[in-house]
């Protein structure tokens, strides 16, 4: 037992990046509770699966080129490919074509849209803040929009554009139509583009830390309990560009930065199985894979430095790719197996042809010498708790789920305080198991602990996102709820309005005035009446088109 506390102890130091930032404790409740909304609204469960993949693919190639630009992999078909996989960063295309005054203008544009997010995300703060979206619900889709672009394919164009500008002796020295670092105009937009990268950077980490989908039940391919590996990525992303900007004229330095993030992501992959799903664990893991073979290739091109040798590796490379995909298919096969048939072979040792367990509701439970070896376990970390219950889906039979229960109680038994253990439990609980007190129960636990930004994150979604819904009604996300509050509030609104028009020509009629004068004023009071009443008929249809009754409330 001692053993498996020092892990913990470890594991907690090891997730202490994330922890909360001081500035988080200085805020309110009321202003905590806004901010926190502000980011659920941000998460989308999409279910456009082959989309996401290909956004996925295009952010992979974004990262693949790297291997590839400011090296000599040989004229033909080198160029011709280097170009090819420059059109997933085309941002490096436009800095050595559009000169130092298109690449100011893009910059300005950068700026201008980084402006507009962080101005849409204080609007949303300020609306939950007040308890009222004045603006209506548009701004806050918009915001979701940008934020979802930002956070996959957006974000390295952006980051390498203002970038570029401080590297205006490079661009000027290679580049056709680019002046010195001294120029005035130059040194303005440095300053502009150093507040731009000091207010993108950390909007970006703060987005990726909530910008995921934790319902395990979902149906999109990329749910995850957690935005780790994002994290990783937005890391590699960085440092990538940092290398890629500044260090142009070393080659081995850049290789091996790509080489090393290639390998911590693939192997981060292959350990922790960061999706839900199986089939987007193995596209992640193909994907990771090529850009560790695209890393080794391009580490050879730079040692050598030569046209030739990158033609021939060039080769090689293209040769292999097909190989790596395979070897990756095989390999993520066996550690999917694993991380599912873990502990049966000992179970076939055990005298498991006792009679089965009947579980609360009387369905069918797993053998009495599952549930006995079950409860004998010593995890030795905390995550591979998380890792024997990731084959657990919505065709899962009762026994299945009921072993990843049991999985779950013995990991709680032997990490009752660890933050991703507790989070992926509550999870767990409140969709697989339908037990909400249990889930709630698990989220006060954590929450008492200071856990770190990402899993207090994931608390208030799951008492804010849906989840937690014991309706028979279908879960809506965080805007659609703000949505239907909003045409509700409207409808309302024109609903009552009518009403007082009518109490107010009702009065009209007590009163004695001219007849001339009591017609026009009834008049009035009926037009406004009229008009009103179908102000409200038009905003309940459209609140009853948007959300049927019955289906959402």
């Amino acid at each position: 037992m001692a053993s498996t506390r020092s892990s913990f102890s470890s594991a907690s130091g090891a997730s202490s990046s994330l922890s909360q930032p001081k500035l988080l404790g200085l805020l309110s409740t009321k202003r905590k509770n806004a901010l926190f909304s502000l980011l659920v609204t941000l998460v989308k469960e999409s279910e456009h699966n082959v989309l996401a993949t290909l956004t996925l693919f295009a952010e992979t190639m974004q990262l693949y080129n790297f291997g590839f630009e400011h090296f000599k992999w040989g004229e033909s078909p080198g160029s011709t490919w280097i170009f090819i996989t420059g059109l997933f960063q085309i941002e490096n295309l436009l800095i050595r074509k559009i000169g130092q005054l298109g690449l100011i203008v893009l910059i300005s544009i950068i700026l201008g849209v980084t402006a507009l997010m962080v101005g849409l995300a204080y609007y949303v703060f300020q609306s939950f803040t007040r308890g009222s979206f004045r603006a209506g619900i548009g701004p806050v889709r918009f915001l979701r929009f940008m934020v979802s672009l930002l956070l996959t394919v957006g974000f390295i164009p952006m980051f390498v554009i203002l970038l570029s500008i401080f590297n205006c002796n490079y661009a000027a020295k290679h580049y056709a139509n680019y002046g010195s670092c001294a120029e005035p105009l130059t040194l303005v937009y440095i300053a502009l583009a150093g507040v731009g990268i000091l207010v993108l950077v950390p909007f970006t980490l703060v987005a990726t830390i909530t910008y995921f989908e934790p319902n395990p039940r979902s149906k999109s391919w990329f749910a995850r309990p957690n935005p780790r590996l994002e994290i990783l990525e937005l890391f590699a992303k960085l440092a990538l560009a940092v290398t890629h900007i500044f260090a142009a004229d070393y080659p081995v330095i850049r290789a091996l930065v790509f080489l090393g993030f290639s390998i911590v992501l693939v192997t981060y992959v292959a350990v922790f199985l960061p999706y839900y799903h199986r089939k987007m664990n193995l596209i992640k893991m193909t994907l990771c894979a090529e850009l560790v073979w695209a890393a080794i290739c391009s580490v050879i091109v730079a040692v050598y430095d030569d046209d030739s040798v990158g033609h021939v590796i060039l080769l090689v490379h293209w040769a292999g790719v097909a190989v790596v995909a395979t070897g990756s298919f095989f390999l993520f096969k066996a550690r999917w197996a694993l991380a599912r048939n873990i502990f049966l072979p000992k179970l076939t040792r055990m005298t498991s042809t006792k009679k089965l367990s009947d579980m609360e509701d009387g369905t069918p439970g797993v053998t009495d010498a599952e549930a006995e070896y079950i409860s004998g376990m010593n995890f030795r970390w905390p995550w591979l708790v998380e890792n024997y219950t990731r084959s657990v889906h919505d065709s899962s039979t009762d026994e299945e789920i009921r072993r990843a229960e049991l999985i779950f109680r013995r990991g709680l038994e032997l990490y009752p305080q660890h933050p991703y253990l507790l989070v992926a439990a509550a999870l767990f609980f409140a969709t697989y198991k339908k037990d909400s007190a249990m889930a709630i129960m698990l989220c006060q636990r954590i929450v008492k602990a200071a856990p770190p930004l990402d899993v207090e994150f994931t608390v208030f979604y799951l008492r804010r996102g849906g989840i937690f819904d014991n309706s028979t009604g279908a879960r809506l996300d965080m805007v659609d709820q703000l949505d239907f509050k909003h045409l509700q509030k409207k409808a309302r609104s024109y609903h009552d309005e009518a009403k007082k028009r009518i109490g107010l020509f009702w009065k009209q009629l007590l009163l004695d005035h001219a007849p001339a004068v009591q017609v026009r004023l009834l008049n009035e009071y009926a037009s406004q009446i009229n008009k009103a009443e179908r102000r409200a008929a038009a905003a309940y249809e459209q609140l009853c088109h948007r959300f049927p009754p019955g289906k959402h409330w």
